[in-house]
């Protein structure tokens, strides 16, 4: 009997570890879920906190342009005006597309400009060819154009093999400068897309046939000095970097219109005039090689916020004895 009831013991005692053991480690289990959800809660807080600060900085930063463009605004406002008249009292109600002087284009694009505010905003033209009466078949030619006051927009990426002196004033022209030492490498990261390809390459005398050993990966960007990309002077690598970094294309195809930036809305309208007189020059001496002479049938101005302007005949004609006396 006694060492019955000592069995009978030892069983219920295991029998309370074992429920001690089960209850110790549940709560163990709801503290950790407890700590995990405080955690939650707490990262909850705190990108609550940043949403908070960085919604309070945005909306400073938004107050901060709205007040620098409203005096701006304020003084374009009776140009928006006389923009409403003109269309209304010359043109009236029914007319399917106003025309304007180009005068009066300039200060409209520039009236509706401040509203992103942006200093470098381009200003486009858009030019309707008849084309029906050439007498050559034509192809679609992509062209590249300096213009005489082409300093405006983002500059392109232009690289310089150089060494020396040469590879200082391209660094100081504000070219990315690839040494002899470092070509092999940046041949390599650029065949693997590692580094972004530049508009365009220039190279110097001394380098030009280290160069063109890697003219599979440049293909048609390799400096050539029939494509007069290959110089030995200072003086001229510096005025071809600062003539390629504003250098624009635009493409000229059959049946569509050419669109080309012609300038921004700091420009003044003489040195847009002269922008666009050059690039119309450009066309109708790139397609008077087709046998006919290019007839514009409608110029348009226009800015990147979408405002939209067609030039009245007055404004068109001037522009055409501009191109024809050059």
């Amino acid at each position: 009997q006694a060492a019955q009831a000592a069995l009978v013991n030892s069983v219920r005692c295991k029998f309370v570890l074992s429920l001690v053991s089960f209850f110790l480690s549940c709560l163990t289990v709801s503290a950790k879920t407890m700590a995990s959800s405080l955690a939650g809660v707490g990262r909850r807080f705190s990108v609550m906190g940043r949403c908070f600060s960085s919604s309070i900085c945005l909306a400073a930063q938004k107050n901060r342009r709205e007040s620098e463009s409203a005096y701006k605004i304020q003084s374009y406002r009776g140009t928006k005006r006389a923009v409403l008249d003109y269309s209304e009292n010359l043109l009236g109600a029914t007319a399917i597309t106003p025309r304007y002087p180009y005068s009066l284009v300039m200060s409209a694009l520039r009236a509706y400009s401040v509203l992103p505010m942006s200093d470098e905003e381009p200003v486009c033209a858009v030019v309707h060819l008849d084309r029906s009466k050439e007498t050559k078949s034509s192809k679609d030619v992509a062209t590249t154009l300096s213009l005489p006051h082409g300093r405006f927009g983002d500059p392109l990426s232009i690289g310089v093999f150089a060494d020396g002196e040469l590879a200082d004033a391209a660094r100081n022209a504000g070219a990315v400068v690839i040494s002899s030492r470092e070509m092999s490498d940046y041949m390599r990261e650029l065949s693997e897309e590692e580094v972004e390809r530049c508009s365009a390459y220039l190279a110097t005398v001394d380098l030009v046939n280290q160069v063109r050993a890697h003219a599979r990966i440049l293909r048609d960007l390799t400096p050539t000095a029939k494509k007069k990309l290959v110089f030995h002077m200072s003086v001229d690598l510096v005025q071809k970097i600062d003539e390629l970094k504003y250098l624009r294309s635009y493409q000229l195809r059959k049946d569509h219109p050419v669109s080309f930036a012609v300038g921004s809305v700091t420009h003044t309208d003489d040195q847009v005039r002269e922008n666009l007189t050059f690039f119309l020059t450009n066309i109708r001496r790139q397609l008077s090689e087709y046998g006919a002479e290019p007839k514009i049938k409608k110029l348009f101005l226009k800015t990147g916020n979408g405002c939209t302007y067609r030039l009245d005949d007055e404004s068109l004609d001037s522009f055409l004895e501009l191109i024809t006396s050059e």
